[in-house]
Protein backbone atom coordinates (compact mmCIF):
# COMPACT_ATOMS: atom_id res chain seq x y z
CA UNK A 1 0.00 0.00 0.00
CA UNK A 2 2.19 3.00 -1.28
CA UNK A 3 1.96 6.60 0.26
CA UNK A 4 -1.02 8.33 -1.56
CA UNK A 5 -2.87 11.55 -0.56
CA UNK A 6 -6.13 12.53 -1.68
CA UNK A 7 -7.38 15.39 -1.52
CA UNK A 8 -4.95 16.78 1.43
CA UNK A 9 -7.48 15.20 3.67
CA UNK A 10 -7.19 11.11 3.24
CA UNK A 11 -3.67 9.65 2.98
CA UNK A 12 -2.68 5.85 2.47
CA UNK A 13 0.29 3.44 2.93
CA UNK A 14 0.69 -0.04 1.93
CA UNK A 15 -4.24 -1.38 30.76
CA UNK A 16 -0.81 -0.35 29.11
CA UNK A 17 0.25 -2.97 26.89
CA UNK A 18 4.01 -3.31 25.97
CA UNK A 19 5.08 -3.01 22.15
CA UNK A 20 6.35 -6.54 22.37
CA UNK A 21 2.53 -7.70 23.69
CA UNK A 22 0.97 -6.29 20.37
CA UNK A 23 2.89 -6.18 17.53
CA UNK A 24 2.91 -9.13 15.11
CA UNK A 25 4.15 -10.29 11.75
CA UNK A 26 1.16 -9.94 9.27
CA UNK A 27 0.52 -12.89 6.67
CA UNK A 28 -0.13 -12.08 2.97
CA UNK A 29 -4.09 -12.57 4.45
CA UNK A 30 -3.92 -10.08 6.86
CA UNK A 31 -2.04 -7.75 4.89
CA UNK A 32 -4.95 -8.58 2.03
CA UNK A 33 -7.25 -7.86 4.86
CA UNK A 34 -5.66 -4.59 5.93
CA UNK A 35 -5.96 -3.46 2.44
CA UNK A 36 -9.25 -3.70 2.31
CA UNK A 37 -10.03 -1.62 4.99
CA UNK A 38 -7.25 0.93 3.78
CA UNK A 39 -9.24 1.15 0.18
CA UNK A 40 -12.88 1.62 2.32
CA UNK A 41 -11.08 4.88 4.48
CA UNK A 42 -11.78 7.16 2.00
CA UNK A 43 -14.86 6.39 1.10
CA UNK A 44 -15.90 6.51 4.93
CA UNK A 45 -14.57 9.72 5.21
CA UNK A 46 -16.21 11.18 2.13
CA UNK A 47 -19.43 9.76 3.64
CA UNK A 48 -19.69 11.09 7.11
CA UNK A 49 -17.74 14.31 6.40
CA UNK A 50 -15.09 16.38 7.13
CA UNK A 51 -15.83 16.27 11.11
CA UNK A 52 -15.31 12.75 11.38
CA UNK A 53 -11.20 11.63 11.95
CA UNK A 54 -10.97 8.47 9.87
CA UNK A 55 -7.49 6.10 11.30
CA UNK A 56 -6.44 2.53 10.36
CA UNK A 57 -4.01 0.97 12.63
CA UNK A 58 -1.64 -2.25 12.11
CA UNK A 59 -0.67 -3.57 14.67
CA UNK A 60 2.92 -4.76 12.70
CA UNK A 61 4.63 -1.76 13.90
CA UNK A 62 3.52 0.70 16.87
CA UNK A 63 5.93 2.97 16.10
CA UNK A 64 3.98 3.27 12.22
CA UNK A 65 0.60 2.33 12.97
CA UNK A 66 -1.07 4.40 10.88
CA UNK A 67 -1.63 3.24 7.55
CA UNK A 68 -4.48 5.22 6.31
CA UNK A 69 -5.96 8.48 8.05
CA UNK A 70 -8.41 10.75 6.45
CA UNK A 71 -8.96 14.12 8.25
CA UNK A 72 -5.84 14.04 10.00
CA UNK A 73 -5.33 17.72 10.29
CA UNK A 74 -7.87 17.66 13.45
CA UNK A 75 -4.88 15.83 15.26
CA UNK A 76 -1.80 16.33 13.12
CA UNK A 77 -1.46 12.88 12.12
CA UNK A 78 -0.49 11.27 8.98
CA UNK A 79 0.51 7.94 7.21
CA UNK A 80 3.35 6.88 9.62
CA UNK A 81 2.71 8.19 13.00
CA UNK A 82 2.61 5.73 15.69
CA UNK A 83 -0.47 4.65 17.62
CA UNK A 84 -2.05 6.26 20.82
CA UNK A 85 -1.94 5.35 24.56
CA UNK A 86 -5.66 6.00 23.83
CA UNK A 87 -6.02 3.52 21.15
CA UNK A 88 -3.36 0.37 22.95
CA UNK A 89 -6.39 1.16 25.83
CA UNK A 90 -9.13 0.51 24.29
CA UNK A 91 -7.37 -2.35 22.39
CA UNK A 92 -6.57 -3.83 25.80
CA UNK A 93 -10.13 -3.77 26.75
CA UNK A 94 -11.15 -5.26 23.77
CA UNK A 95 -9.02 -8.34 24.26
CA UNK A 96 -10.05 -8.39 27.88
CA UNK A 97 -13.73 -8.25 26.83
CA UNK A 98 -13.01 -11.82 24.92
CA UNK A 99 -15.88 -10.84 22.40
CA UNK A 100 -15.48 -11.83 18.83
CA UNK A 101 -16.50 -7.93 17.55
CA UNK A 102 -16.48 -5.22 20.60
CA UNK A 103 -16.38 -1.73 18.80
CA UNK A 104 -15.42 0.32 21.81
CA UNK A 105 -17.77 3.76 21.83
CA UNK A 106 -16.70 6.37 24.15
CA UNK A 107 -16.05 10.05 25.00
CA UNK A 108 -13.06 12.44 25.03
CA UNK A 109 -11.62 15.43 25.52
CA UNK A 110 -8.68 16.26 23.96
CA UNK A 111 -5.90 18.55 25.74
CA UNK A 112 -7.00 21.63 23.88
CA UNK A 113 -10.60 20.56 25.30
CA UNK A 114 -12.13 19.75 21.80
CA UNK A 115 -14.96 17.05 22.90
CA UNK A 116 -15.13 14.22 21.00
CA UNK A 117 -16.99 10.79 20.11
CA UNK A 118 -14.73 7.70 19.19
CA UNK A 119 -15.15 4.41 18.32
CA UNK A 120 -12.64 1.82 18.23
CA UNK A 121 -13.18 -1.11 15.66
CA UNK A 122 -11.14 -4.13 15.99
CA UNK A 123 -10.18 -5.54 12.52
CA UNK A 124 -9.20 -9.55 12.66
CA UNK A 125 -7.71 -11.55 10.39
CA UNK A 126 -5.75 -14.97 9.58
CA UNK A 127 -6.96 -17.50 12.39
CA UNK A 128 -9.44 -14.80 14.22
CA UNK A 129 -6.41 -12.64 15.87
CA UNK A 130 -6.48 -8.75 16.06
CA UNK A 131 -4.11 -7.25 13.01
CA UNK A 132 -5.50 -3.83 13.38
CA UNK A 133 -8.03 -1.27 14.38
CA UNK A 134 -10.32 1.04 12.45
CA UNK A 135 -10.83 4.27 14.41
CA UNK A 136 -13.47 7.34 13.89
CA UNK A 137 -13.18 10.38 15.64
CA UNK A 138 -16.50 12.58 15.56
CA UNK A 139 -15.46 16.04 16.44
CA UNK A 140 -18.44 17.41 18.51
CA UNK A 141 -17.45 20.87 18.56
CA UNK A 142 -17.85 21.05 15.02
CA UNK A 143 -20.67 24.08 14.30
CA UNK A 144 -24.02 22.51 13.53
CA UNK A 145 -24.42 24.11 10.10
CA UNK A 146 -21.46 22.36 9.00
CA UNK A 147 -22.42 19.30 9.95
CA UNK A 148 -25.77 19.94 8.00
CA UNK A 149 -24.10 21.71 4.92
CA UNK A 150 -22.16 18.01 4.58
CA UNK A 151 -25.34 16.28 4.67
CA UNK A 152 -26.75 18.20 1.95
CA UNK A 153 -25.98 17.74 -2.05
CA UNK A 154 -23.72 20.84 -3.39
CA UNK A 155 -26.42 21.09 -6.51
CA UNK A 156 -30.37 20.94 -6.55
CA UNK A 157 -31.24 17.24 -7.26
CA UNK A 158 -33.12 16.27 -10.43
CA UNK A 159 -36.64 15.88 -10.39
CA UNK A 160 -37.89 11.96 -9.56
CA UNK A 161 -38.59 9.81 -12.93
CA UNK A 162 -42.51 9.76 -13.12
Amino acid sequence: MPGLQRGGVCGLRAAKLSMNDIEITLTPVDEAILGSYAAMVPGLSAYLGPHYEIVLHSLASLSSSVIAICNGHHTGRVVGSPITDLALQMLSEIRASRSYVTAKNYFTTKKDGTHLKSTTIPIRGENQRIIGLLCMNLYLDTPFSEVLASLLPEAPLPPAPA
